[in-house]
């Protein structure tokens, strides 16, 4: 599936405010139930678009990429150096590779649109 099939996804990210759900934790199948019920797509298919988009961002990231969608915020991989760890039982240094992780830096249209009621 081409990623320009999955620009439509990306539009629940541009409402400033998401529906009144019962937990305060929003999931995958969240997210795809609004897309579902927004763009009166097949559940399943709502749902694969969902996965696709994460699946699309982590592929860029392991590509080393900066992953930007306007009005929303920027993914991209920050790294840790290496260090020297010590157990705290017995006392052994042992050496910690460096590590990548990703980051999320929002936008600050984003940040306009969360903090305005």
């Amino acid at each position: 599936m081409k990623l320009l099939a999955l620009i439509p996804i990306l539009s629940i990210f541009y409402v400033p405010s998401l529906e009144a759900q019962s937990s305060k934790i929003c999931t995958v199948n969240c997210l795809s139930e609004l897309i579902e019920k927004r763009h009166g797509i097949d559940p399943r298919a709502a749902k694969e678009q969902t996965e696709e988009v994460f699946q699309a961002i982590e592929e860029a990231l392991r590509q080393g990429k900066r992953v930007q969608i306007r009005s929303f915020g920027s993914f991209y991989l920050q790294a840790r150096k290496a260090w020297k760890a010590r157990h705290p039982k017995t006392g052994k240094v042992t050496n910690v590779p460096t590590r990548k992780y990703p980051r999320f830096r929002s936008s600050d249209l984003l940040k306009l649109r969360l903090n305005s009621r």
